[in-house]
């Protein structure tokens, strides 16, 4: 197999596993805050949507993409408001390389629920491939601001956050060294307040 279709599924997987580890570890955190809804509280058609996720999960962690996106459209189309199938989608068509179709997914999938995390990670990736640094800079900012600062996402976000935005400078290097210098003159202010007080 050729080096270069090595390298596009190692970026198709890498990419699959960061986006299903984004989204997992931003449920977890989120679940400990908002608890889990009463079965009760989902309609036939919404338990149907979620069989249909959990299926589609299996197909997509087996790396059968296609019959994990028929799930995930299946699970779309009766739970119309299912922003985690929306996110899943995105992933999918993301892999798949077709990034407008991601980008839409992903999109319905905050319109649905402006809190989910996840869904700002995978743009803020989403938009760096494209080489659209303004909006992953935005996206990035968005999660590291609505994050648990606990989550090694929300760190993760703030990280990424302050590496684009030094591609996007004028001067990277003089803003490196500047950064350099400022944090070196308030270690060394911390220091002498510390002195002084004792």
């Amino acid at each position: 197999m050729p080096i270069k279709i090595l390298k596009e599924n190692l970026k198709k997987i890498t990419l699959i596993v960061n986006c299903f580890l984004c989204v997992f570890t931003s449920y977890l955190f989120a679940a400990d805050k908002v608890g889990k809804a009463k079965e009760g509280e989902l309609t036939s058609l919404q338990e149907q949507a979620r069989l249909y996720r959990v299926e589609g999960v299996k197909f997509q962690d087996a790396g059968d993409l296609d019959s994990a996106l028929t799930l995930y459209q299946k699970a779309v189309e009766l739970d119309p408001v299912y922003a985690v199938v929306c996110n899943d989608l995105g992933i999918i068509y993301e892999a798949q390389g077709q990034l407008d179709r991601a980008e839409d997914s992903y999109l319905q999938a905050l319109k649905i629920d402006p809190r989910f995390l996840g869904v700002y990670t995978n743009l803020a990736f989403l938009y760096e491939d494209k080489r659209d640094l303004d909006k992953a800079v935005y996206y990035w900012k968005k999660r590291a601001e609505l994050g648990d600062p606990d989550d090694p996402w929300t760190m993760r976000a703030e990280q990424r956050l302050k590496d684009v935005r030094l591609v996007l400078s004028q001067n990277p290097m003089t803003d490196v060294r500047e950064k350099k210098v400022n944090d070196l003159a308030r270690e060394v202010g911390n220091h002498l307040a510390r002195e002084k007080a004792k």
